[in-house]
């Protein structure tokens, strides 16, 4: 142990997201606490922002975090361009339950959120007011099912669990114009019940959602 920090109040401190020398701290009871890391020996409290969000996934583009809630569907969006007074300054919500599995991603302007019912596409080009502008959909043109997904700079990697007849698949998505993305290829997955993902260079690391199964993916060509 090279340095301890305990918050002296009640709380639960959860994710964590580190960009730089800055930690991005989820506490359940509170909301969005910022760490400076820089020198791991002194770890500094900057500052923090409630959001009664029990937050869960956080994503962060440029001077603003997406803060997901754990069990609805609002998204608070923070302004950490001061680390010691971030801010909420929107939010986005559309009606969709998150896939509380899955973690948020993104390109560019493109915020990609996982619902339980579809991957929802979300223009964040004005961060403190996002909205929805598309969805990604699979080849018969319907929603994903709990999808969970993983993002390179040119393909969003996508498992969506089973519906009906229809198996657990693994599709790829062309990002070369990430607000519109392009359906490339689907795999399916049989006798699976949905993945957790992990794009690691050219491979592609599933956790199932039973917790009992990993499959590695070879994907240096996403089309196949």
């Amino acid at each position: 142990i090279a340095a301890t920090v305990e918050d002296p109040m009640p709380t639960e401190y959860s994710q964590m997201t580190l960009a730089g020398g800055t930690l991005y701290v989820n506490d359940y009871n509170f909301g969005l606490w910022l760490f400076d890391v820089s020198d791991p020996l002194k770890l500094v409290k900057l500052g923090g922002v409630p959001v009664s969000a029990e937050g869960h996934w956080l994503y962060l583009k440029g001077d603003h975090a997406f803060m997901g809630h754990t069990f609805g569907g609002t998204l608070h969006v923070i302004n950490v361009a001061d680390p010691a007074k971030p801010r909420t300054v929107g939010y986005y919500w559309d009606g969709q339950w998150l896939n509380y599995k899955a973690k948020i991603r993104g390109k560019g302007d493109a915020m990609y959120l996982p619902q339980e019912d579809g991957l929802a596409v979300v223009d964040i080009s004005v961060p403190s007011k996002p909205r929805r502008v598309a969805e990604f959909l699979d080849g018969a043109g319907q929603p994903l099912a709990a999808p969970c997904l993983d993002v390179s700079d040119a393909h969003a990697f996508v498992v969506a669990a089973p519906r009906g007849k229809t198996p657990c698949r693994l599709l790829v998505y062309g990002l070369a114009e990430p607000l519109r993305p392009a359906l490339a290829s689907t795999t399916d997955l049989k006798d699976a019940k949905g993945f957790r993902v992990l794009l690691a260079g050219k491979m592609l690391y599933l956790v199932g959602y039973t917790g009992k199964r990993i499959l590695a993916v070879d994907v240096s060509e996403p089309a196949a």
